[in-house]
């Protein structure tokens, strides 16, 4: 009697695990904040009820361990006190809670088994989807070389949304392509001076100069409203504290 052979899956392909949504790496950069870092980029075609099915990129340093971020020591990808005034308030410190997934691909990656794609490969799949483009699931865009950004910028005809903490210092071509994340009206007020249009948290909007986050207003999902696109944007945009941290958030003046 003849026994069937089980029949076992092929592993997924890099490419065919993007098209699913799971994580893959796309590059591994110097970091250009903090010297001696590098930082990968993760992405995954997926999404929320707030941002909607979006290529979701996080911008991670390699050698932070994801699980417990310790604030105080700058890191690569821009997650940390010293560089960043809104950190105490900030999703990062939902490690390993309710964004655990992010710290699983980092182990992964770190660990060879999370499925790569090249930077060529990358950008042929952001022509062919679409859906745009989300800079900075977690992490900060202006932690690689603007150049490298503007590739992925431009390889999206549907568009793109990103923010960045870094604005102070950052290079300045970012103004372009990102929003100055702020949590005060003396920052939306410097960050407007340098050219920036903002996406500022806690504060109101003002008739023809910034409006309230159109999710929060119309439940608009980031991905029909891609307003937060940088310098091009419409109008600067504000929303109400949220996420697990917001209770932590100090709105200054």
């Amino acid at each position: 009697m003849k026994v069937a052979k089980s029949k076992t899956s092929k592993p997924m392909s890099s490419v065919q695990s993007f098209w699913s949504g799971k994580p893959v790496s796309v590059g591994e950069y110097d970091s250009e904040l903090v010297s001696g870092r590098r930082v990968v980029l993760i992405a995954k075609l997926k999404g929320n009820r707030k941002t909607g099915r979006m290529i979701q990129i996080a911008f991670l340093d390699v050698d932070v361990e994801q699980d417990h971020i310790n604030g105080d020591v700058p890191n690569g990808q821009g997650c940390s006190r010293p560089q960043c005034d809104a950190f105490d308030g900030c999703y990062v410190k939902g490690f390993p809670l309710h964004i655990f997934h992010i710290a699983k691909a980092l182990r992964a990656y770190k660990s060879s088994t999370l499925p790569k794609l090249t930077s060529s490969q990358f950008l042929m799949l952001i022509r062919q989807s679409t859906s745009p483009v989300r800079l900075g699931e977690f992490g900060d865009p202006t932690s690689i070389k603007f150049e490298v950004v503007e590739k992925i910028i431009k390889a999206s005809s549907n568009g793109h949304t990103g923010y960045s903490h870094q604005w102070r210092t950052c290079d300045q071509r970012f103004k372009d392509v990102c929003m100055a994340s702020v949590q005060s009206e003396s920052d939306y007020q410097l960050a407007k001076s340098m050219g920036w249009k903002v996406f500022a948290i806690g504060l109101d909007p003002v008739k023809g100069e910034r409006i309230t986050c159109l999710n929060e207003s119309k439940d608009l999902s980031c991905e029909l409203c891609r307003l937060c696109k940088g310098s091009d944007a419409k109008s600067s945009v504000v929303i109400t504290p949220h996420g697990g941290q917001k209770n932590k958030l100090v709105i200054l003046a």
